[in-house]
């Protein structure tokens, strides 16, 4: 399969795309996902680069990335809640990658009226903003003082399936590096790989 390795800890330029990448084994409460997007977030680039090393290390060589979209492909045998063809989002592990494991208790259902790839609507953007949807999964908390009336209209948003996030690039999979670059100067927005 194709994917974005990590052989050493350094700039974007330690990123490297492949084509030959055995694809991850299906475990009895995995769903496998045939990945449609992913995108850069500011974990990835501290992963990659080093300043996170100790308290998230790395077995190199390494597939970094974080969330995504996709369609299920497979289903391990304990798993109830997917079947093949589901079109679903996750905030996972080594989502740089055609195809992901991802336990079935970070999987959730796209809900309707998103889409996998296309548009400003990327479902792969949306777990590591959004995870309401799925009681299994947890928001992360903020340290901030937010207007009650914005917390109340985003959850509105969240809650009727129409809660958009802006989408400043779009970008290949193969073009990883380039992606952790810019994320990485700041002021760059979300930044979506397409895994096609």
């Amino acid at each position: 399969m194709k994917a974005v390795r990590l052989y050493e800890y350094g700039g974007p330029e330690k990123l490297q795309f492949e084509d030959d990448v055995p694809e991850p084994a299906l475990r009895d409460d995995t769903v496998l996902v045939q990945a449609a997007a992913s995108s850069v977030n500011p974990i990835d680039w501290k992963i990659r680069s080093g300043a996170r090393q100790k308290d998230i290390p790395l077995t190199l060589p390494a597939i970094l990335g974080r969330d995504l979209s996709g369609r299920v492909r497979a289903v391990g045998r304990q798993v109830r809640t997917f079947r093949p063809g589901d079109r679903v989002l996750a905030l996972s592990w080594q989502t740089y990658a055609e195809v992901v494991a991802v336990e079935e208790a970070v999987l959730t259902h796209l809900p309707d009226g998103l889409s996998l790839v296309g548009g400003f609507d990327y479902a792969s953007t949306v777990p590591a903003e959004m995870s309401s949807s799925n009681p299994t999964v947890t928001l992360t908390r903020v340290n901030a003082r937010p207007d009650a009336s914005k917390v109340r209209e985003f959850a509105d948003a969240v809650r009727d399936g129409t809660f958009r996030l802006p989408i400043s690039r779009r970008m290949p999979l193969r073009e990883a590096g380039e992606a952790h670059r810019v994320a990485q100067s700041g002021g760059a927005g979300k930044i979506v790989l397409v895994c096609q």
